[in-house]
């Protein structure tokens, strides 16, 4: 609407034409994977004549230090959405400023004065836009919000007060909260919390909108673990005066930090300070969480009850599935049953400020009432309760392990076929016996273990000579021919049906074969199956594991076009059918990107999966091969990383030019992947939407499966 009195403010700071143009000079909007297609110079005019003089403005804001790592991503996002971008910098030692300067031109210097409100305070009033958008350096927005957030903008008047997104942690799916995220400027936001800001939601403010937008928190390190519990502990010894929402944050990060007396000391002063209800709400979850860690599950309970009974804290799913664990805690089954069973029954809560998680009202409860039928030994209820886990959450991790493991304990095959597992051997006599062993005692006996020692090493002889087991088979190379060339003459030797890999510093979990064999063959389409690993040391010290991976053979296809896999190599089994009908071998020359390479030719023409539970131990040490190989021929396999890719995209109907291929690799090596400034970020946006089209278009490969894999890796 026309009359918004001075409009546009930005024309008194001259600031909108400021932040540097997302238009490219062909026309083409950059979009990240979701291109706006081109747009005439007429059509252009006609835009920003609407826009400038109809259209409310959006600054959108941030505070940062020392985050060059992850700030252009989120300045990319933002300036898809911004008609201002403001960019505080409170003292940052590295490239942040730089790159912020690649974005807008409205960086400003700021001191830090160890308090957020502050900062965040400072943001919004270097602004000038009608409405006030806040993020964080680690904040990114998907190509689908982004579109939604322009949406919005259009239907943003001066009635609109404030509006909340939806906030969502990357990799998680607990975290469902309610973010106020938009400020109408002339509402007159107010910031407060030295740590863990936050806008105060007044009570004369009259539009509230609650949108399904989401922006994702997508934290990949963390700067200064201690720097909020340094601040709150500074602000008790000066003897601040701290309200009940500081009071609540200041909870959390003593129970964060694991310090029962000093949290059980500010939760007593909190609950004297007439607090809101959705401050004991955070404080409560925050510090009863401290409570169950430490096994005490009385307390626990009991300040449960009391801040719903006298503090007015609503009784939410999550609360109902804490009381059963506590209840579950302290032996008494059935009443923990009841708590899971209410948490079921209890909808999610939506409104803003009381804290809520996704899934305590299906996913998690009736994982826990899975395992209670589990230990009754109820094999039918069970099933029942892990089957709708997984209904109301597909990608969850846990109940795909519970399905592989009804599966390993259910299934029977009529005929018990031969597993031959194929170990390469060379140097690590230190850990040969224990691999060896995890082999002979697996739970599926019928194996043949075939070791490739391709140098004579007097100690590993040694310890092979231990073992009079008929199952061993021994062959020894004429000299140091490498990994490929032994793994190959194993694999020659094999006679089972299926083709188990190990290395022989790596550890298989007892069930590792047998999970494997029986999911095989209840899957006849998949060829090639991965499993779950645990990472560990020299001394055998869990220090890992890998991510949840998909089932979906579709998802390797779309995967490996790219980048590597993600499971272990020695946690592979194949069918050896399939390795002679494709002709597959693991070529040589590759510098220890065999593996890359195998799979992504065995991509094309079988089906790739992976099991979600761990059975498998990799481990991690100087003398492995795979680190020496890493470390000795760094170019070369650099080289052999760019060369697999090129050839995979190739195969896959991605006609990029070797120009763009060269580009591809530079911007996403195997390793040590470089801070993309803003040219090289887009350079890499318009490779993948090229690479997303041909590939969808002539290699068969899912759209949606590319373009999610693709959007993690560009944001």
């Amino acid at each position: 609407m026309i009359g918004h009195g001075e409009y546009p403010a930005a024309a008194r700071h001259g600031c909108f034409s400021r932040i540097r143009n997302v238009i490219r000079p062909d026309g083409q909007a950059y979009g990240g994977l979701e291109g706006s297609g081109l747009c005439s110079f007429e059509n252009r005019v006609k835009n920003l004549f609407f826009y400038y003089y109809f259209k409310m403005k959006l600054s959108v804001c941030l505070i940062v230090k020392n985050e060059e790592r992850v700030l252009g991503r989120c300045l990319f996002c933002a300036l898809q959405i911004a008609d201002e971008l403001i960019v505080v910098d409170t003292g940052s030692t590295d490239q942040s400023r730089e790159i912020a300067l690649e974005y807008t031109d409205l960086v400003y210097d700021h001191p830090w004065q160890d308090n957020f409100a502050e900062a965040r305070s400072f943001a919004y009033s270097m602004a000038s836009g009608d409405f006030l958008m806040w993020m964080d350096a680690y904040d990114v927005i998907y190509p689908e919000d982004i579109q939604r957030i322009q949406k919005l903008k259009a239907e943003l008047d001066e009635g609109t007060d404030v509006v909340f997104f939806i906030y969502r942690n990357y990799g998680g799916f607990g975290d469902f909260a309610l973010r106020d995220r938009i400020h109408r400027r002339e509402a007159h936001p107010v910031w407060k919390g030295t740590t863990h800001e936050a806008v105060v939601i007044q009570k004369t403010w009259k539009r509230v909108v609650r949108s399904d937008i989401s922006i994702t928190h997508k934290k990949e390190y963390v700067n200064n673990p201690e720097l909020d519990l340094r601040i709150y502990r500074k602000l008790l010894k000066l003897g601040e005066e701290l309200d009940d929402y500081s009071l609540a944050y200041c909870c959390r990060e003593f129970s964060a930090h694991g310090l029962r007396e000093d949290a059980e000391k500010v939760w007593n002063r909190l609950l004297q300070t007439n607090p809101a209800p959705a401050n004991v709400s955070y404080a409560l979850v925050c510090f009863s969480s401290l409570l169950l860690r430490r096994k005490e599950y009385q307390a626990c309970i009991d300040m449960i009850e009391l801040s719903i009974r006298s503090y007015h804290v609503p009784d939410t799913a999550f609360l109902y599935y804490r009381l059963g664990k506590c209840r579950e805690g302290l032996g008494q089954r059935e009443k923990a049953k009841e708590c899971y069973l209410k948490a079921v029954d209890t909808p999610l809560r939506t409104e803003t400020g009381i804290l809520e998680f996704s899934h305590y009202n299906d996913y998690h409860p009736y994982l826990k009432l899975c395992a209670l039928a589990w230990d009754q030994g109820d094999m039918q209820e069970a099933q029942r309760y892990n089957e709708l886990a997984g209904k109301a959450f597909p990608k969850g991790r846990a109940w795909k392990i519970n399905q592989e493991s009804f599966l390993v304990q259910g299934a029977s095959v009529q005929e018990r076929p031969l597993v031959s597992v194929v170990m390469p051997v060379y140097l690590v006599w230190q850990y040969l016996e224990e691999a060896v062993r995890s082999i002979l005692q697996q739970t599926w006996t019928e194996l043949e273990l075939i070791l490739v020692v391709d140098t004579d090493c007097a100690k590993s002889r040694d310890i092979l000579e231990r073992f009079s087991d008929p199952r061993i088979r021994i062959l020894y190379n004429d000299r140091n021919r490498g990994i490929a060339y032994s793994t190959n003459r194993g694999i020659r030797a094999c006679k089972g049906k299926y083709i188990a890999l190990m290395d022989a510093d790596d550890v298989s979990l007892p069930d590792r074969l047998r999970a494997q064999v029986l999911w095989m063959e209840a899957h006849p389409q998949v060829d090639i199956l991965g499993t779950g690993s645990e990472y560990i040391n020299e001394k055998g010290e869990i220090i890992g594991r890998t991510q949840s991976l998909p089932f979906d053979p579709d998802w390797y296809k779309a995967c490996l076009l790219i980048k590597n896999l993600e499971f272990c190599n020695s946690s592979a089994i194949f069918r050896s059918s399939f390795l002679e009908r494709a002709g597959l071998t693991y070529r040589e020359g590759y510098e220890g990107m065999q593996d890359y390479r195998f799979y992504m030719e065995a991509s094309k023409s079988g089906n790739i999966s992976c099991l979600t539970g761990i059975h498998h131990r990799w481990r991690i040490h100087q003398n492995s091969r795979t680190w020496q190989d890493m470390h000795r021929y760094t170019q070369e396999r650099a080289k052999s990383y760019g060369r697999i890719r090129r050839d995979s995209l190739k195969l896959s109907g991605a006609q990029l030019t070797e120009n763009e291929v060269r580009q591809l690799n530079e911007l996403m090596p195997e390793q040590d992947r470089p801070i993309w400034n803003r040219k090289q970020r887009e350079t890499a946006c318009m490779l993948f939407q090229k690479l997303l089209h041909q590939a969808t278009e002539n290699g068969g490969i899912r759209q949606e499966l590319l373009e999610r894999i693709l959007r993690d890796l560009s944001l």
